[in-house]
């Protein structure tokens, strides 16, 4: 491994006073008064301060005007004095690696006390909240600092040169002078504490396009922490620097970035392109690597690439605190390659919220007629699918009942999955029919929901609607929402408690779950249950429909219309169809009003315009509605068509294609929601239907990379946790990290 030692020394130029005393001049400070900190800069050149182009002595650090850092000094807490302050820095050029002052940032600064001499510490960078106040501080007796390391870093991509400057939120330093006697001057050299590792990512090679990097991350084996909250006590420096340690419950096993433009574009390289990256961390000890360690490059087309670390025979793997690393340059990055959507969840910043991920669908997941014959949830998912629409049914048999005495047509008291298979009427009423599933004509509704939770991966989540289908027996004694909340129950955690969630819910919160949403009807009788509510039925009402742009539906919880979640669906119609041609004028029917395909889209159309308008809106106020979810029903079928479950795919599916093929020309990008359409899969398309579902799907999943507009910079992308509770107060924009190390050109890791 290149390893590089660190001898990084910060100094401070001496602070300015309006009078000063000659050299030599004795001081007597009275208690009460401010602490003059200063410095002189250290002729040596491994003890400078900021970030530069390598040297032979290392990488040189230096200060950007406005850093600031905290200082603490348990002697004049304790006596009387004043603990604790917050400095800026000051700098009277872009290269220099002292402070040309250091001062207080509020009323007043750290103060002498009746203490006779005094122990500093200081940390940088300062951390602060929206409201002004610091979250990186002191504790009160000034030996302890809670410091937060970033795990989102928002490096800086120079498009001119292909430079990547570090993001120095992440970049952890300390100070620690001890034995000042009081009134003198406090002399403060800084140290990182943080650790960092530099590798070199490569574009494509010759010929073979560009890529757009999304992030990279280097993740650790569980049980090693790099980011998160973290204690740095400045009472044991046994190890000569301050003790770390994770704090538990806001600790992570990775450290990731971004890179970005002045126009907010990810970092692209193109052809033979290649640019040097860092990621800091904070680390509780050294640490050795090995083959659980790895890093993660996502590109904003669906491209994961994956190195796990390997080591040469007797190469160095050891990670130390406050040490840089320099580690091979990674494989070419090749958008060629085979894209592979079953993983395409991992791929979006986790700390978007709900509201803006657009998700592709199947509509009538399990129900041939719908999605073809012997449909599979597994296959759906592999194509990329994470949102599947459930349409129940019970399940009856002929046989003996308990008690009977002879056989008869009853329940099994399963719920089942109405998927276009063998059905009984269990008896007319007004003409409608009754319908319950054959006992083994479908599954039940608790085998398939455990399908579907079989899938979902630890890095993504997936989306569940359910419906009680049209014209089936709905039996006084059972209540299907009882059933699924029953299914929800029994299969624990990966369930999610839709209490849990709400408008500021993102991804990384939901990772690793299922939501399930169950469309409400028939009864209000409340039921005790893991999912949200929506009072949307299949039966639609042909005033509401004509009178709305689209239909607006709050999600609520146990079936209580009046215990409402904030959070509300924006939705359009997925089921019957009237025929365009249809001379049914006014489209009313047994199970509703049957809008026409032109109505359909027009609806459709109006969502996405809602969007549109909603997200842009966030572009430049940073402000937009994200307590609504999209619900785009684009399946379906028509009545009186016998190709009508193609037609429906042949005309909304074709019309997204516009909007998504209009997104990518203007580059303006918003979401689409939860896209539910028949056949999913190419191989189940009968021969009228002619358009691609999957390259739909995919352009659907990609829309998740392309728009970036509205993403939170205060909450990470790898957990959805807030990172700054809403800004920071250091503006270092500078061009990388030094440890002033020496590099002893010693590869330590292959891939």
């Amino acid at each position: 491994m290149n390893m590089k030692k660190i001898f990084l020394m910060s100094a401070l130029a001496l602070l300015v006073y309006g009078c000063q005393e000659d050299e030599g001049t004795s001081i007597q400070p009275t208690p009460g008064e401010e602490v003059k900190f200063g410095g002189r800069l250290d002729d040596n050149a491994l003890t400078r301060t900021i970030y530069g182009d390598e040297t032979n002595s290392g990488f040189p650090i230096y200060w950007v005007n406005g850093d600031q850092v905290l200082v603490a000094s348990p002697d004049c807490g304790q006596y009387g004095g004043v603990g604790s302050a917050t400095y800026a820095i000051s700098v009277a050029g872009d290269k220099q690696n002292y402070a040309t002052s250091m001062d207080k940032t509020g009323e007043i600064g750290v103060r002498w006390g009746d203490n006779v001499t005094g122990t500093f510490n200081s940390i940088f960078p300062v951390v602060a909240n929206s409201d002004g106040t610091i979250q990186n501080r002191f504790d009160v007796n000034c030996n302890s600092a809670r410091v937060m390391v970033t795990t989102q870093q928002n490096n800086v991509w120079s498009m001119a040169d292909n430079k990547v400057s570090p993001d120095m939120h992440a970049c952890i330093m300390y100070a620690q002078t001890t034995g000042v006697n009081a009134g003198e001057d406090v002399n403060l050299a800084y140290k990182p504490l943080s650790t960092a590792v530099r590798f070199t990512v490569n574009g494509p090679k010759s010929g073979d396009g560009e890529v757009t990097i999304q992030y990279i991350r280097l993740y650790a084996p569980e049980g090693t922490i790099l980011s998160g909250q973290f204690d740095v006590d400045f009472s044991d420096m046994s190890s000569g620097m301050p003790k770390v340690t994770a704090v538990e419950g806001n600790d992570n096993n990775y450290a990731s970035m971004n890179a970005t433009g002045s126009t907010g574009a990810f970092l692209t390289l193109a052809a033979g392109e290649s640019t040097e990256v860092q990621l800091f961390f904070l680390l509780e000890n050294q640490v050795e690597m090995n083959d659980q360690w790895y890093i993660d490059v996502a590109l904003d087309d669906g491209h994961l690439f994956r190195k796990y670390i390997t080591a040469n025979a007797g190469g160095n793997m050891t990670l130390k605190p406050g040490q840089i690393h320099k580690l091979p340059g990674l494989p070419n990055l090749s958008e060629s390659e085979a894209w592979d959507p079953s993983n395409w969840m991992t791929n979006i910043q986790r700390n978007v919220y709900l509201s803006e991920i657009s998700i592709p669908g199947s509509w009538n997941s399990l129900n041939s007629d719908f999605q073809g014959s012997n449909p599979s949830l597994t296959a759906q998912y592999n194509a990329g699918v994470r949102a599947f629409h459930l349409d129940t049914r019970w399940i009856s048999t002929f046989g003996y009942a308990p008690d009977d005495w002879y056989p008869t047509r009853h329940l099994t008291g399963d719920l089942g999955i109405a998927n276009g298979g063998a059905t009984h009427d269990m008896g007319s009423i007004f003409g409608e029919t009754q319908n319950t599933m054959e006992e083994g004509a479908c599954p039940t509704f608790a085998e398939a929901l455990g399908e579907i939770a079989d899938c979902v991966q630890p890095d993504e989540y997936l989306f569940v609607y359910c419906t009680f289908a049209q014209g089936s027996y709905l039996p006084d004694d059972l209540d299907w929402r009882e059933a699924i909340a029953t299914a929800c129950n029994d299969l624990g955690d990966v369930i999610i408690d839709a209490r849990t969630l709400n408008a500021n819910t993102v991804v990384g919160d939901v990772l690793g779950h299922v939501i399930v949403v169950v469309s409400t009807m028939y009864h209000n009788t409340e039921v005790s249950s893991k999912a949200f509510y929506a009072d949307l039925r299949n039966e639609i009402d042909h005033t509401e429909f004509n009178d709305n742009l689209y239909f607006t539906r709050p999600l609520f919880f146990d079936n209580d219309q009046n215990d409402l979640s904030g959070i509300q669906l924006y939705a359009t119609y997925a089921q019957i169809t009237r025929a365009q041609d249809s001379s049914w004028d006014d489209g009313d029917g047994s199970r509703g009003y049957e809008p026409t395909l032109d109505e359909r889209q027009e609806k459709c159309g109006n969502l996405l315009d809602w969007s549109q308008t909603n997200y842009n809106k966030g572009i430049s106020t940073g402000k937009f509605e994200h307590n609504s979810w999209i619900f785009m029903g684009l399946g379906g079928y028509t009545e009186d068509n016998d190709e009508g479950y193609a037609a429906v795919s042949n005309r909304l599916v074709s019309w997204l294609d516009t909007r998504l093929t209009a997104m990518e020309e203007a580059e303006a990008y918003y979401p689409v929601g939860i896209v539910f359409m028949n056949r999913v899969l190419n191989s189940t398309h009968p021969t009228s239907m002619t358009v691609d579902t999957e390259r739909t799907m995919k352009d659907i999943m990609l829309l998740n990379g392309r728009y970036r507009k509205a993403y939170d910079p205060d909450r990470s992308p790898a957990t959805g946790k807030p990172i700054t509770e809403g800004g920071s107060t250091v503006r270092s924009a500078a061009p990388g990290y030094s440890s002033g190390m020496t590099d002893n050109r010693t590869n330590a890791i292959v891939w």
